[in-house]
């Protein structure tokens, strides 16, 4: 009976070795084109569906022959988990190659995206926090400068202010200055008008002429006529120009 058994492994062993290789082959080209139709759970049972109906010839001469396997157990559990030379039957190993190979292109895909996403998270996070800083940081800047706009705004405005009473200070003595000259000057036409119009051409041809000019132009014409007879004639022609230079210079000046 062992001399039966014997040869019903060996005739049994291709056909695991080439299906194995066949299922190595589909896999192979799975994983190149990327269509994910060899998964671990389909090739698993194609290969248990396989084996079984191989190994039903093998049922049936143990069915056979009884004392044989009764008698030996143990050898049978060996032959089918070992070989001739103590390495594990074909069937396991392609079993455990294909499970194996399954979970090692499974895994990077599954530990790929959370190993990831983490690091998505936390750059996202770093980068929204840079951005609030920085617009913190110009926020600060902008109220910054605003106060130093507002504080240069109420300097500008208070030194307007000072300057501006500076100038009605100005102007107010320039006024009273103006009204005091005007006094002295009406009094001196005063004074010269009630004069005889010889006496006074001979001190207005010892005047400067700016002052002459003042009081000659408070003068009225009847007074001033005969004074102006009695004055040598380059000086009465001279106080003639400047007069009427000085009638023109408020228009030259608008």
């Amino acid at each position: 009976m062992k001399n039966r058994h014997i040869p019903q492994n060996i005739r049994l062993l291709p056909l695991v070795i080439g299906f194995s290789a066949m299922l190595l082959v589909a896999k192979i080209v799975d994983v190149s084109l990327g269509s994910g139709f060899f998964t671990q759970e389909f090739l698993v049972s194609e290969l248990h569906a396989k084996v079984s109906e191989d190994s039903a010839p093998t049922q049936d001469i143990k069915k056979a022959a009884p004392t044989d396997a009764a008698a030996t157990p143990a050898a049978s559990a060996t032959d089918a988990n070992l070989n001739e030379g103590g390495e594990k039957s074909p069937q396991l190993v392609s079993t455990n190659a294909v499970s194996n190979g399954a979970s090692s292109i499974n895994s990077p895909l599954s530990q790929q995206a959370p190993q990831e996403q983490p690091t998505i998270d936390v750059k996202l996070l770093q980068s929204l926090a840079d951005r609030r800083k920085q617009l913190e940081d110009r926020e600060k800047n902008l109220l910054l400068k605003e106060t130093l706009l507002a504080s240069t705004e109420e300097r500008v405005d208070q030194r307007i202010k000072t300057l501006e009473q500076l100038k009605t200070q100005v102007d107010d003595l320039l006024k009273q200055y103006n009204e005091k000259e005007d006094a002295k000057i009406r009094s001196l036409v005063k004074i010269y008008e009630n004069m005889k119009p010889k006496d006074a051409a001979k001190i207005f041809d010892q005047m400067d002429m700016p002052i002459l000019l003042q009081v000659v132009d408070k003068m009225k014409e009847a007074k001033a006529a005969p004074i102006l007879a009695k004055m040598s004639p380059q000086r009465a022609k001279d106080l003639t120009i400047d007069l009427a230079l000085q009638k023109k210079l408020p228009d030259t000046i608008q």
